[in-house]
């Protein structure tokens, strides 16, 4: 149950507001700005080093905007009158190695005073019952991530925000965390989701917001932008991946890459790409028509944003 300090409003639970963090001379997060509705489940996705744990870093407190704002129950992090039972976050997997999960979960409920109970109620609630007094240094990845989520959990927070979460679980552990996240929002919880394992993304989030280079690619619910994508692919593996490129872009056809010798492209037939390739003398090692999915919409979307970067 959520407990009576983190009850839903109509507000956005998260705001981001012109978010812009620089380092330097690198700007890891430029003029952000979306939000997360109240009881919704928000993939953020982005490739690697495009701005994704900057931004949740800012949203917590732990790095100072260099401008905008990020906000969560309508408030900046540290003015939130009670921060540990509004907002659980899981950044990464921390525990002490020589401590064991129940003392390490104990020590988390003696921070916001909630009950010695509580610790049992998350390990079970996170299937680690079983290893509760074992040292977290012998822990697999992906039970310190559960161990990692129980924490998050501790105050029974109405707010989560989660980097990563089915980093280390086996295919097993990433359909209950699946399973997990999806009894968390029907409770009524709100989550922030940030995850490279885009197949189980598609199957758990609401929402996707989508950054790269520091900067909102889209923002929108999950089953309008796979509508978005629904116009047929083609997948085309060939030996010069470059001139066939240009060659489809020539004829007005959207064309994105995959890897090095991968193109997926839009608005053609197998029929009419094969002759083009024929015609410049690009030999294909295999072509055929691809599925929509999240994983294509995504590698579309930040190929896009890369070639806008360079022109």
């Amino acid at each position: 149950m959520i407990s009576d300090s983190s009850a839903t409003t109509a507000r956005p639970a998260i705001e981001f507001t012109k978010l812009t963090k620089d380092y330097g001379d690198v700007r890891a997060v430029d003029n952000l700005t979306f939000s997360v509705a109240t009881g919704s489940i928000t993939g953020f996705l982005g490739p690697n080093g495009s701005g994704k744990s900057t931004t949740l870093r800012a949203l917590l407190g732990l790095v100072a905007p260099t401008h905008g704002s990020a906000r969560v129950a309508g408030r900046q992090y540290r003015h939130l009158t009670e921060p540990l039972r509004q907002v659980g976050a899981m950044l990464e997997a921390s525990a002490h190695p020589a401590r064991s999960a129940r003392n390490h979960l104990l020590a988390i409920a003696a921070d916001a005073s909630s009950p010695r109970t509580r610790v049992q109620e998350v390990l079970d609630l996170v299937e680690l019952s079983s290893a509760a007094d074992r040292r977290v240094g012998g822990f697999s990845l992906g039970m310190k991530q559960r161990l990692g989520l129980a924490t998050a959990l501790m105050h029974d927070p109405g707010i989560l925000v989660l980097d990563e979460p089915a980093n280390g679980l086996d295919p097993q552990g990433i359909r209950w965390l699946r399973d997990f996240l999806r009894s968390l929002a029907a409770e009524g919880r709100t989550i922030l989701l940030s995850s490279h394992v885009l197949a189980e993304v598609a199957q758990t989030v609401d929402d996707v917001v989508v950054i790269d280079h520091g900067r909102l690619v889209t923002h929108q619910p999950l089953s309008h932008l796979l509508a978005e994508s629904t116009e047929p692919s083609i997948r085309v593996r060939c030996a010069q991946p470059t001139v066939l490129a240009a060659a489809l872009t020539s004829r007005d056809l959207q064309v994105s890459n995959d890897g090095p010798d991968v193109l997926f492209v839009t608005g053609s037939t197998t029929e009419t790409i094969g002759q083009i390739a024929f015609d410049h003398a690009v030999v294909i090692h295999e072509i055929s028509k691809a599925t929509s999915n999240l994983e294509e919409t995504f590698l579309r979307l930040t190929s896009e944003r890369a070639e806008e970067a360079r022109t």
